[in-house]
């Protein structure tokens, strides 16, 4: 009797387990397809009935794919079928970061036509607005400005998407982040600021901005590093001056390996002559 049951049962179980089987092909025949930038594929792959948010290995849907590498048509397809814009794949990435972080303006706009969440973050705590910051892609940072991203939200590690910027010294994006009100002053886990991150780097365009917008010309690290220093260090003469003009500490000492360092015993160390006359005569002592 118990045989005859399980016999009963298995064959009904039958048909499901088939069905399943085939749903499983076609959101894999999607997901080929979008990774291929197949539209045709897309297409007849949705008509047999596969789901608009299947998922790979990675969680990462269709619309995922498709944004990262900028497969417009498909895009809007999957939008036009009901593709969810804020599922997450595995690293907890959207398609708006996807979008984002590969440049595609035409591709986050219909994104944002869409009720996308423009703070959302990642692993990384990185939102679409410092992925484009730090990449660069002015067009798609004003579109996420408009839409309120928030542009003093912090990744893991502390930083803000002026600070990312700041280590590029993309000014046209600089100027977007100031004028929604970035926090000048703001620090990383290191205790460094975007004022640090430009002067190390050079960019005194960037460096003069952060100045006049109120960038604490001393603030110091977790190693008692100064923005004088960072940028000394680099002989970065137009920088130091900028800095110096602003009042910077010349005397400040950062000890690092149980040895103390001034801006003026980093210049000498690296012989960077115009900027030790500068230093010493601003009163810069050993």
């Amino acid at each position: 009797m118990k045989r005859i049951l399980f016999l009963i049962v298995f064959i009904f179980m039958i048909p499901a387990v088939f069905a399943a089987a085939d749903t499983s092909d076609k959101n894999a025949s999607l997901i080929q397809a979008t990774g291929e930038g197949n539209l045709q594929g897309v297409t007849a792959a949705l008509a047999s009935g596969a789901d608009v948010n299947a998922i790979d290995n990675n969680d990462r849907t269709s619309l995922t794919t498709a944004s990262s590498k900028g497969f417009k048509d498909v895009v809007k397809l999957l939008l036009d079928k009901g593709a969810d814009v804020n599922i997450k794949d595995k690293y907890d990435r959207t398609a708006l970061m996807a979008a984002s972080l590969g440049g595609h303006t035409e591709i986050v706009k219909l994104l944002m036509e869409k009720e996308v969440k423009v703070n959302e973050k990642n692993t990384d705590g990185a939102t679409a607005l410092m992925i484009a910051s730090q990449d660069n892609h002015k067009d798609i940072v004003k579109l996420l400005l408009d839409k309120n991203a928030n542009v003093n939200f912090k990744d893991r590690y502390d930083r803000t998407a002026l600070m990312m910027a700041s280590f590029s010294g993309y000014m046209e994006i600089f100027k977007l982040l100031l004028d929604k009100g970035a926090d000048v002053n703001v620090k990383d886990v290191n205790d460094r600021t975007a004022l640090m991150g430009a002067s190390s780097k050079g960019h005194a365009e960037a460096v003069k901005l952060l100045l006049d917008k109120g960038a604490e010309v001393n603030t110091k690290d977790n190693n008692d590093r100064t923005a004088l220093m960072m940028a000394t260090l680099g002989g970065h003469t137009e920088v130091v001056k900028l800095l110096l003009d602003k009042g910077a500490n010349v005397n400040i000492k950062a000890n690092i390996n149980d040895v103390d360092y001034t801006a003026l015993k980093i210049a000498k160390m690296k012989n960077k002559q115009e900027i030790i006359e500068m230093l010493e005569k601003a009163g810069a002592r050993e």
